[in-house]
């Protein structure tokens, strides 16, 4: 029950809001039956939020404060990038409010009636990143209970975004049927009507009949009053979409009837089940139309519908975000690009800790002392070495956990082996960046990789294409996916802004003798187009192995100083070197089919060896040598500390302080010293002007460092507290 506000409050209510809390408003961006939204400023972080006055009364203002408070807590745990996060809760005139993470785009409803009807495809697609979203959401034990299209925003970029989470378990889940109910009622589930608690089933009814209505273009629940919606929910039988439009099949009247079951335990077990059953049947229309020989023909349509697919992966978006954040920070040529970039990278601490491994191996090394900061590698090995080398350890991380565990870890050696080679070589030939030879090799099969853990299923299938029928890998994949490997790598590679030398270095070279290369970019992709046929020989068949190092021989000679016996001692070089820096991936090798088969390779070449030589020898040193060297580097340094992280970098800034420096760089090194030693969320690099009336912001680290800094003075005029009189 609620009550009444006072006389002053109502008062206050009337008149128009400037402000709630430390938050300016902007302006009112809408109304709905639950409150009133507003865009306001945040003056702290600078950024832009939503925030929803909720149409309710506090009756026992402090313990309802509590329980809203808590509830914000909780939802703002999720993490999804397709649900609005909560930053603040609070009270406004005896009213609760919530501040949301502002998404400049507009509602589903809004989208439905500018862009209706939706193509079948396009509402398959936007539901099936909302059920990621609840998803995850469900995964935390926290159902939305009131979804609809009115809290589903689409973003500028035509995503979907969940938003209000949280506010229909404040309200209290459920209340009784009468025309005073909160939220959306043309959207509940049974369970909102009969007294039976609300589960994650009643959200899948939600999303059930959002489906429904994105099909038909309709809203499918419609009645002269609530009472007779609320009855339709719960008694009446709801007709298949097929009814309301006959473009559609009955494999989407069995899709959405199943989430709009009656009976909770009948539907859908949960959001990811019904997610797989949108998926399968997108994979289906995809075969039909290929078959056809539709617009899916279509090199650009076929990567469109497979970055569609993509996205249904929960980890898609959030992937291609960090990978889209560093390549466009290190793009960035002012003076404080070093911190941008740094500041990217120190986000992960995986990624942070295992990048700096990478550049104080002998592959990357340029100092004869310690890299300890990402900073100092980004002064010395240069933005586009450090951006390559963290997309690269960042993408081989994150497939390497999927479900197809043993063909895609074989899929990272590979690719990995390709890299040693195709860097080995680009020393030899005196290239001036080996460095973006080893990306660029380590990349040039990324769409195979993609599509073993993204589409293990149509990966499968070409492979049996190619070994039963014995077409062409091009051929299969053209008939399987609707586009080459090639194609797929180089569209993701575009999509998640990769430099163009590693887009063009996808491209297969013609077949036969080789032109000489031109240009730098020539010469990457001439590298890794080679790495990689090597690498497929040194690991096909055996009977076939020296038929075809003859063949790369005889194509690669003209171009590239390669022989027989220097392409033997290419392969066993990289082998020793996957062993040893597989640590720096952390992958294990030891039932790696695909490293077995290359060390037993390795083994039975002897004929060019010289006397007394034994490569399997070399490589089981190797293998034991490096083993037992990384253990005993484990052993003495388990995860750093702040203390060893400081001493290290106070060293590392000593000695760059000897050699020729830049002092913008060392002040950054200096800053990210500070940030990761003492465990700071921000640190900020700050100047104070030669009239010392203001205080600037040069640079920092810290999340959302940007916004924070943009812009951001400290006046020290008419301020006299101990801050400004300690730095006049």
């Amino acid at each position: 029950m609620t009550t009444k506000p006072t006389p002053a409050a109502a008062s206050a209510a009337a008149k128009p809001l400037t402000a709630i809390g430390r938050f300016q408003i902007v302006r009112e961006l809408g109304k709905g039956s639950q409150g009133v939204v507003f865009l306001a400023q945040d003056p702290k972080l600078q950024r832009n939020v939503a925030i929803k006055t909720l149409r309710v009364q506090f009756d026992q203002l402090k313990e309802q404060q509590t329980m809203l408070l808590q509830e914000a807590r909780t939802v703002g745990r999720l993490n999804h990038p397709t649900i609005i996060p909560i930053y603040d809760s609070g009270e406004i005139l005896g009213r609760p409010y919530l501040v949301f993470e502002y998404v400049d785009g507009i509602t589903l409803r809004e989208f439905l009636k500018q862009n209706g009807p939706l193509a079948i495809s396009k509402s398959l697609g936007l539901m099936v990143h909302l059920l990621s979203g609840i998803a995850h959401a469900h995964e935390h034990n926290i159902v939305h209970g009131d979804l609809s299209p009115h809290n589903i925003m689409i973003d500028k970029n035509g995503l979907p975004r969940i938003m209000d989470f949280g506010i229909a378990r404040f309200l209290g889940a459920r209340q009784d049927a009468t025309l005073g109910m909160w939220g959306s009622l043309a959207y509940m589930s049974p369970e909102h009507f009969n007294n039976s608690p609300l589960t994650d089933k009643s959200d899948i009814f939600s999303l059930g009949l959002i489906l429904y209505e994105m099909l038909i273009n309709q809203v499918v629940i419609t009645a002269d009053n609530d009472f007779a919606i609320i009855n339709a929910i719960a008694n009446h039988p709801i007709d298949p979409p097929t009814s309301r439009n006959p473009d559609l099949d009955t494999a989407l009247d069995d899709i959405v009837l199943r989430a709009l079951e009656k009976d909770p335990n009948v539907r859908y077990e949960n959001a990811l089940a019904m997610r797989k059953a949108i998926e399968d049947y997108l994979h289906i229309e995809q075969q039909q139309t290929t078959d056809k020989g539709g617009p899916s023909t279509n090199k650009q349509s076929a990567l469109d519908f497979l970055m569609r697919r993509m996205r249904f992966k929960m980890d898609f978006p959030a992937l291609s975000h960090h990978i889209m954040e560093i390549s466009k920070s290190a793009a960035r040529l002012d003076q404080t690009s070093a911190a941008d970039l740094a500041n990217v990278i120190l986000k992960d601490y995986g990624l942070t800790s295992k990048l700096l491994k990478l550049v104080n191996s002998s592959y990357y090394r340029r100092s004869s002392t310690k890299i300890s900061t990402i900073s100092r590698a980004i002064t010395l090995l240069g933005f586009e070495q450090v951006r390559t080398a963290a997309l690269g350890l960042m993408l081989m991380e994150h497939v390497r956990n999927g479900e197809q565990r043993e063909e895609l870890r074989d899929g990272v050696i590979s690719g990995f082996l390709n890299g040693v080679i195709g860097k080995d070589l680009a020393e030899k030939i005196k290239f001036k960046e080996p460095e973006e030879a080893f990306i660029c090799s380590m990349f040039h099969n990324l769409g195979r990789l993609l599509a073993i853990y993204y589409f293990p299923e149509e990966a499968k299938e070409i492979k049996n294409l190619i070994e039963r029928k014995g077409v062409s890998e091009s051929t299969a994949t053209h008939s399987v996916l609707g586009l080459s490997y090639e194609d797929l790598g180089a569209g993701i590679s575009k999509a998640w802004d990769f430099p163009d030398k590693i887009t063009q270095s996808m491209a297969t070279l013609p077949e036969g003798r080789l032109a000489k290369p031109s240009t730098d970019a020539d010469i990457l992709r001439l590298l890794s187009n080679f790495s990689t046929e090597l690498s497929a020989a040194a690991t096909g068949d055996d009977d076939k192995r020296s038929e075809r190092l003859k063949d790369i021989v005889s194509r690669f000679g003209g171009v590239l100083p390669v022989t027989i016996k220097n392409v033997e001692a290419l392969i066993q070089t990289a082998a020793n070197n996957v062993r040893k820096y597989a640590d720096v991936l952390n992958i294990r090798l030891d039932n790696s089919a695909y490293y077995k088969k290359l060390t037993r390779t390795i083994t039975a070449v002897t004929a060019d060896a010289p006397e007394g030589f034994s490569p399997n020898a070399t490589i089981i040193s190797s293998q034991y040598n490096a083993v037992n060297a990384l253990q005993a580097d484990s052993a003495q340094h388990p995860e750093e500390s702040p203390e060893r992280i400081m001493q290290d970098s106070i060293q590392e800034i000593s000695n760059a302080l000897i050699e020729e420096y830049n002092l913008n760089e060392i002040l950054i090194t200096i800053l990210e010293t500070i940030y990761r030693g003492f465990g700071f969320s921000h640190v900020l690099f700050c100047v104070l002007d030669k009239n010392k009336v203001t205080v600037n912001v040069r640079f920092g680290f810290g999340n959302a460092i940007e916004e924070i800094t943009k812009g951001m003075r400290i006046s020290l005029k008419d301020k006299p507290d101990v801050f400004g009189t300690g730095l006049v």
